[in-house]
């Protein structure tokens, strides 16, 4: 088997969500599931609210997110690092809303509930969409995080 074949047989693999073996170096090779959670929600929130109020980037600390899953949100297009050395990681740092962002945490588009991923890129998107307060669900008050 050549290496492009190789690539070829795993690309379909993953592709179609399947566990498999990479035929070159035998690890293990899955794609995954993300959703886009209450706490990513409430990130981006406060996010777009300091940046509506003029801070064109905050940082990280100001906002204090509970874990690094805010960083996903550059997958859905959302938010974006000031780095771009960091910007496939999760960047400490400053941060800012993108124009999909802040129509998303406004409430006036939907995202893709899930994204699939292989190798820290999007192999998929789901179906499924959803709004900034299915996001925030009734673990956070979407008003009082908007300001308002």
């Amino acid at each position: 088997m050549t290496v492009d074949e190789a690539r070829a047989e795993l690309a379909a693999c993953i592709t179609a969500g399947r566990t498999t073996r990479c035929p070159v170096c035998d690890r293990r090779a899955s794609r995954y599931r993300r959703r886009i959670h209450g706490e990513m929600g409430r990130f981006l929130c406060l996010l777009v609210r300091s940046f509506l109020e003029g801070e064109a980037w905050t940082h990280v600390e100001k906002i204090q997110p509970k874990n690094g899953n805010y960083a996903m949100l550059r997958l859905w297009d959302l938010a974006v690092p000031s780095s771009k050395r960091t910007a496939g990681s999760n960047a400490h740092g400053l941060w800012q809303p993108t124009t999909k962002g802040v129509l998303f945490a406004q409430g006036h588009t939907y995202v893709e509930k899930y994204l699939f991923l292989w190798n820290g890129k999007i192999v998929g998107r789901s179906e499924d969409v959803v709004t900034i307060r299915e996001v925030l669900g009734t673990k956070f008050n979407y008003r009082e995080l908007m300001g308002g």
